[in-house]
């Protein structure tokens, strides 16, 4: 499965010129972790994050600390905070491959861009919703997937709580039945068995 099949193409956005204030705003009202910042032609010029806004943060009057912060200018704009160039991903990308590298950088969500233009956001959420599909769909997928590769009604299919298990494929084709039934929404995993 490929991120442009569950990115979110409706993205929410901020300008480096918008006021911090207005990015906070919109991520406490849509309860989102950052939101992409892009200039006015579309393109993807950094993220501005919960982390970033609670950085912002001054500590109280007793703290030692609050002299230096003080003394320093308060950002007033988006791109006085976000981070530029952040880690994106293609449409095209395999959503495994997203996943992993949230995971590996701890990120919630990564912007999805052709070029440097913004044209959606995966989430892990976009990532959970994919997955939650009922059994039922994904017989049919996987017996449409079947019927378009090896021909209408060849090979049984069945599955239980995402897994499938497909019976009755030569040994020649298992492997490419294996691939193209795991690209079916839902499903976790894929057994290919001896026929009934």
């Amino acid at each position: 499965m490929l991120v442009r099949e569950i990115m979110t193409t409706d993205v929410v956005t901020v300008r480096p010129g918008s006021a911090i204030r207005e990015a906070v705003g919109l991520l406490v009202k849509h309860r989102f972790t950052a939101l992409p910042v892009v200039d006015s032609g579309g393109d993807l010029v950094g993220i501005v994050t919960e982390t970033d806004l609670t950085a912002l943060r001054r500590h109280d009057a007793r703290s030692p600390r609050l002299r230096e912060e003080m003394a320093g200018p308060v950002p007033v704009c988006v791109a006085e905070v976000a981070t530029p160039n952040p880690i994106t991903v293609q449409p095209w990308t395999d959503v495994a491959d997203a996943v992993a590298l949230m995971r590996e950088t701890g990120h919630r969500s990564l912007p999805v861009v052709d070029g440097h233009r913004l044209v959606g956001i995966v989430t892990r959420g976009d990532v959970l919703r994919a997955d939650d599909v009922p059994d039922s769909r994904i017989v049919a997928g996987a017996r449409r997937m079947l019927d378009g590769y090896l021909g209408p009604g060849r090979g049984e299919v069945s599955v239980s709580d995402g897994v499938v298990v497909v019976r009755g494929v030569p040994d020649a084709e298992r492997h490419t039945v294996a691939v193209l039934v795991h690209q079916v929404p839902g499903v976790r995993a894929v057994e290919i068995a001896e026929a009934s």
